[in-house]
């Protein structure tokens, strides 16, 4: 499912990019810190935590707009792309939940307020 075009052109390709790129990082992280096996380091790159952390965005600004069906649909969307990680061995769970977990965090601490 694509993200609403306000996500980058409301909120701004600054927030945009940011929380995009360092999602990944934090989705490597996370990765990293749940390996079965210490000797176990492989890194795990791709887009899905960067779009896992966008998703994570869209979460904290839909509820700060009050809009909780709107973020009931996010979390849906992360709850498929779970069971993606799930039937398919070479999916990171752990990148999709650290990114998502950073783009809460960048949406709580750098995204607008939404006075009404």
């Amino acid at each position: 499912r694509r993200q609403p075009q306000w996500l980058e052109s409301g909120l701004g390709a600054p927030l945009y990019l940011s929380t995009f790129l360092w999602s990944i990082v934090a989705g490597n992280l996370m990765h990293l810190s749940h390996c079965a096996s210490p000797w176990d380091r492989t890194m795990c790159l791709g887009a899905s935590g960067g779009i896992s952390g966008l998703f994570g965005l869209l979460f904290v600004s839909l509820m700060r707009m009050g809009s909780s069906r709107g973020s009931g649909e996010v979390i849906r969307g992360m709850g498929i792309m779970m069971l993606t990680g799930f039937w398919f061995s070479d999916v990171s769970n752990a990148s999709h939940v650290g990114g998502f977990l950073f783009g809460m965090l960048n949406g709580i601490l750098c995204g607008p307020r939404y006075v009404k």
